[in-house]
């Protein structure tokens, strides 16, 4: 009984010190039983594909990615990798964009410390243009874990027939190594996202000749390659173009003929106000919708007749300064001496037929602009036309 007791003792004594070693081992590894799940990329999206030198920046699903790896161990910083875009066939600019890319690595064993951190730089043909850290993700699990990195907001400009770059330097603090692999649409796929970016479009409408066309005109970076198919969808008609889409009745699918960066669809039986919606499918695997709406026009042109319009009081303004005029004559006449209407004759000469139509034009063109204009004007001209025959009244 005694020596049952003793070798108790004596192996409790025994496990102690082992259990103190386990304790602190443990604690030196934080305790993680999941990750965070990685961000969901958005805007203009890459995959990162290839192994070795062949590293490339694709505008393709992760499934059509090729799968690569890296191996590296605690303690020093290793350059996983610079993948590159297809030069662009026409300029791209991002204002206040925000780049995001995912790693995955899994622990080559264990790994005791800090854990693994990326330093991801985005260069446009070589030169950097935004860089920064991840932050630290712990490797205790034995599954792909993601390292996420989201950079600082900034401005992308890439002219036409440069790349974009992105590279990628790990580093673990601690023991142990890890494995970074890419290009696995199950385990690992890691991608490169640029928020904020707009696709620039137009739409146009025209409906001449019976017949009704809704065209569009996209833009991308790489003229539309990376564009596999182009939706259109209307509903309408309705009363007005700001209408809610949900509110605005039932989806009528078209067919488009896509030619490059641009979209017809001819249309048939629309009249009114209808909203559109065209749906790009990208090659990334993802969809860009622009909306927007259309009028019809009517099949007759309304003609619109401006009634006429007679303006009595001038008229009668007319009127009162031909007679003025004519009083003007009379007494002048009335006043005249038999020698000086008999030098009148003789200067009037050849011309005495002319004077009395002139006159008589003047005075009906006078009462003519009084009943189809203003008092105004119809004042300001008897002065102009008063004046002008009394400056050439004795030539």
């Amino acid at each position: 009984m005694v020596f049952i007791r003793d070798a108790i003792s004596d192996l409790f004594v025994r496990i102690i010190p082992i259990l103190v070693v386990l304790l602190l081992a443990s604690s030196m590894i934080p305790i993680v039983n999941a990750h965070d799940p990685p961000p969901e990329p958005s805007g203009l999206i890459f995959s990162l594909s290839g192994n070795g030198a062949d590293l490339e920046l694709q505008r393709t699903p992760v499934e059509q990615a090729t799968q690569g790896s890296r191996d590296m161990l605690a303690g020093s910083n290793v350059e996983i990798g610079t993948w590159s875009s297809e030069p662009l066939t026409s300029p791209l600019l991002i204002e206040s964009v925000v780049g995001t890319l995912v790693m995955w690595a899994i622990p080559m064993g264990i790994v005791v410390g800090t854990g693994v951190q990326i330093t991801v730089t985005i260069g446009i043909d070589g030169e950097a243009v935004q860089t920064g850290q991840s932050e630290i993700v712990i490797l205790n699990e034995p599954l792909w874990s993601p390292v996420p990195w989201t950079s600082d907001s900034f401005s992308l400009q890439v002219e036409s027939g440069q790349v974009i770059e992105v590279n990628v330097i790990a580093r673990i603090d601690g023991v142990g190594g890890a494995r970074f692999q890419w290009g696995d649409a199950q385990d690992t796929p890691s991608t490169l996202s640029l928020e904020n970016w707009v696709m620039l479009s137009e739409s146009s409408f025209n409906d001449d000749d019976n017949l009704a066309v809704l065209s569009g005109t996209f833009e991308t970076p790489w003229n539309c390659t990376d564009v596999n198919e182009i939706l259109l969808v209307t509903r309408g008609p309705v009363e007005d173009h700001d209408v809610l889409w949900s509110l605005a009745g039932e989806n009528t699918s078209w067919s488009v003929q896509k030619e490059g960066c641009n979209a017809i669809a001819p249309l048939e039986g629309v009249e009114g106000i209808y909203l559109h919606r065209w749906t790009l499918m990208m090659s990334d695997g993802g969809s860009i919708n622009t909306s927007g709406y259309f009028e019809t026009h009517s099949e007759e042109d309304v003609k619109i007749i401006e009634p006429f319009y007679v303006n009595v009081l001038g008229g009668v303004m007319g009127i009162v300064l031909v007679g003025a005029f004519m009083t003007n004559e009379v007494s002048r006449g009335m006043f005249l001496t038999s020698h000086e209407r008999f030098t009148r004759r003789v200067k009037g000469e050849g011309r005495s037929s002319l004077k009395p139509m002139a006159s008589a034009g003047i005075w009906t063109a006078t009462i003519l602009t009084g009943l189809l204009t203003s008092l105004t004007i119809v004042v300001v001209l008897s002065i102009v036309l008063y004046a002008t025959i009394w400056t050439l009244d004795d030539l």
